[in-house]
């Protein structure tokens, strides 16, 4: 009896609707059951595109194991990165500081909580073994998703991309991240490529799977996780059922 798999996709104030969407219609074409996890009830994207999600962060921590494939849209840089961990800091003189103007506004609070959250799925996520009856888990993400794969620790010992603009800051991310986890036990990311050219463009890049058998993608571009996904879908379900879900979608498939 053939193992039905699943995907939970994540979503945050300001992702990317077409890292999610792209992904789900190649899911809804090789028959991938797809949830929709989030922080509140709706949420809406950097494109003002509001979602209901089906189950909370705190559902889809407590039913990870469910999943075969996790969703990680990302966004604009500013809606990402500031709430991110920060790196160990070395001691600063102790100051008597002023309060703050304003410490009324929780929503910052609450989207710092919510990024915790996130980074917390997918740190579990990466470090689970293949459902019973499957070889392997995967993780899809988004353009500047990989910030929070960086952050998570999961590009550690990994290849990865993402956009030409912010290869560096990927970079930086991941380096930030080993170097505040366990920085003698961290193999470091190699981001590709390493500096802008057409030439060395790669649309997605497959990492492999990790220790646990998680495979990891990351991308160049939003509609490169379209790619990346069906190229998945090739290796799960056969290179047929993938370039038929293209043809549904009207999608050229852009291989690595």
């Amino acid at each position: 009896m053939a193992i039905k798999q699943s995907a939970l996709v994540l979503i945050y104030p300001n992702f990317n609707s077409l890292e999610t969407t792209g992904p789900l219609e190649v899911f809804f074409n090789t028959g991938i059951s797809a949830t929709i996890a989030a922080a509140t009830d709706l949420t809406t994207s950097q494109e003002n595109v509001t979602l209901q999600r089906a189950i909370s962060l705190d559902d889809a921590q407590a039913h990870l194991s469910d999943y075969d494939i996790l969703v990680v849209p990302g966004s604009r840089s500013r809606n990402i990165l500031p709430y991110l961990p920060q790196p160990p800091q070395p001691p600063q003189p102790i100051q008597t500081l002023s309060p703050p103007a304003d410490s009324t506004d929780g929503d910052n609070d609450d989207t710092e909580h919510a990024f915790s959250a996130l980074l917390d799925l997918i740190e579990t996520f990466a470090s689970l073994p293949p459902r019973p009856g499957t070889t392997e888990r995967a993780i899809l993400s988004g353009t500047l998703g990989a910030y929070l794969l960086g952050a998570a620790g999961v590009l550690d010992g990994r290849v990865a991309t993402t956009h030409r603009l912010v290869l560096g800051t990927l970079r930086q991310v991941c380096a930030d991240a080993q170097r505040g986890r366990q920085p003698t036990g961290c193999r470091g990311t190699e981001v590709v490529p390493r500096s802008y050219s057409a030439k060395e463009t790669r649309w997605y890049v497959d990492a492999g799977c990790n220790e646990a058998g998680v495979r990891v993608f990351t991308v160049c571009g939003p509609s490169a996780v379209i790619d990346a996904t069906l190229y998945l879908m090739s290796l799960w379900r056969g290179r047929l059922v993938a370039e038929e879900a293209a043809m549904f979608l009207g999608h050229t498939w852009r291989e690595i």
